[in-house]
């Protein structure tokens, strides 16, 4: 959008003064949380639920209420979080010059702040964009009735950064949204400006009760295509009931009283940066790093990730952290590269969920080597691969990701070895022959290697 058209938008929204919100929402036999969602939403000019063909009653109880619509779509009768991303990418585009703000969400999240209205006119006065809230999963102990008030009911919550969602923005001054896998991660295109400010918190209201969530998780499982699980997609709707309760419990462990905490910290609801704490805690972050404390490092983090509003740099450095190995101190400005240029942070996100939801360490560090190897950070991905091994001395083939991340990182011989074990214990790994090549040509063996890239041709050949 440019300028003219972004100055004809604000002129026709401003007419009469008043703050304008559009909210969007997916649904899917939402029938549950739908009524106390239409309540806190109440101040919207609309509510646009788009339902993937809901058979539990939500949409009458949307047509019932004073501000909302319904548009149906179809799926087959299967989850597709692509046909998700699709929609929540484009679907608000519709209330350019019609709203100041729209709220793009799932049915389970409620925007929060003692006075919203006030954020929301700080925010506008502002010409800031895009909203980021700091995010709580919600843990309850029973299914609200519709009359109940959801948030005085279920109060308490534990902190959750991949729950911060830039899920409310100006569709005037946002081009593109560009949600991720998940839309838990966007990268937003044009006059981009983020409002965050004490006391605004995104409640996710998805652990009403251990049999609502175990009884939502069964019936996703069932409408998972196979393409989403081998890709490993919503790993959580995965772990068995044992790991399950393991894990609420260990929730329950952790909540705290977010609803009173968002209150006492909202303060008079504009932001403020606190330029100076954030260089104080990242350069006390990098220390610890340095020092290999990492549980020190850990904590002031996650006290960056509090106010810095980019989380990719922060999910790179608890992936290493989570890698639990010694870190040299050559390392640090390695570190420092992916806290500021990680563009892509939904594989470490995806790791840290496996770890948590069933315990797969060892998926975990696979997933966290993988996202430093692509952004071409193989000092960093090799000790994710290396404590992956020692997990799994078994697995042929997470040793020879050791043998390329080796080779990547600069040690010829290292790699080498890697490569002949490999052979050894897997003679048809055909791309342990040509790494071997590769080895051997750099390091001037040229008659060698073609022998070895011959062997990696052979063993690719189709039968017959």
């Amino acid at each position: 959008m440019n300028s003219g058209d972004r100055q004809m938008a604000e002129k026709k929204k401003n007419d009469d003064g008043k703050i304008r919100v559009h909210v969007y929402v997916i649904c899917w036999n939402e029938a549950v949380i739908l009524p106390h969602f239409l309540k806190h939403y109440a101040f919207a000019e609309k509510i646009v639920v788009l339902d993937n063909g809901s058979d539990d009653g939500s949409q009458a109880l949307v047509e019932a209420s004073a501000n909302g619509e319904v548009r149906s779509y179809s799926t087959g009768g299967v989850l597709s979080d692509e046909r998700y991303i699709e929609i929540k990418n484009s679907v608000w585009k519709e209330s350019r010059g019609k709203a100041d703000f729209v709220i793009v969400c799932d049915a389970d999240e409620f925007l929060y702040h003692p006075d919203l209205s006030a954020v929301l006119g700080a925010m506008k006065e502002r010409k800031a964009s895009v909203l980021w809230p700091a995010g709580y999963e919600m843990v309850g102990d029973r299914i609200p009735a519709p009359e109940e008030d959801l948030l005085k009911l279920t109060p308490e919550g534990m902190r959750l950064h991949t729950y911060d969602k830039g899920l409310l923005f100006d569709p005037d001054l946002v081009d593109e949204i560009n949600y991720d896998m998940g839309c838990h991660l966007c990268k937003p295109q044009g006059k981009i400006e983020y409002y965050r400010c004490p006391g605004l918190v995104l409640l996710h209201y998805k652990h009403l009760s251990p049999e609502y969530v175990w009884g939502r998780y069964e019936i996703y499982r069932k409408r998972m295509t196979e393409k989403d699980i081998a890709a490993g997609n919503a790993p959580h709707y995965q772990i068995t009931r044992e790991r399950f309760d393991h894990r609420y419990e260990m929730m329950r462990g952790k909540k705290t009283k977010i609803i009173a905490l968002a209150d006492e910290q909202a303060g008079d609801g504009k932001w403020r940066q606190q330029a100076e704490d954030m260089r104080v805690l990242y350069e006390r972050a990098m220390d610890a790093f340095t020092k290999q404390d990492f549980e020190r490092a850990y904590e002031r983090i996650e006290e960056f990730a509090n106010w810095q509003v980019g989380r990719y740099f922060v999910h790179a450095a608890l992936a290493v952290i989570f890698s639990r190995k010694k870190i040299r101190s050559e390392y640090d400005a390695k570190v420092q590269q992916a806290f500021i240029s990680v563009e892509q942070g939904y594989s470490v996100q995806r790791a840290l969920v496996l770890a948590e939801a069933d315990g797969s360490r060892l998926e975990a560090l696979l997933v966290v080597a993988r996202f430093f190897n692509q952004l071409g950070y193989f000092d960093l991905g090799l000790p994710c691969l290396e404590s992956a091994h020692e997990l799994a001395p078994e697995r042929v083939d997470i040793l020879f990701k050791v043998a390329f991340a080796t080779y990547k990182s600069g040690d010829l011989d290292k790699a080498m070895e890697h490569c002949a074990q490999v052979i050894k214990e897997h003679p048809q790994e055909a791309g342990a022959y040509e790494l071997s090549g590769i080895l051997l040509r750099e390091s001037g063996q040229t008659e060698a290697a073609e022998k070895f890239f011959a062997s990696a041709k052979r063993l690719r050949a189709p039968a017959g």
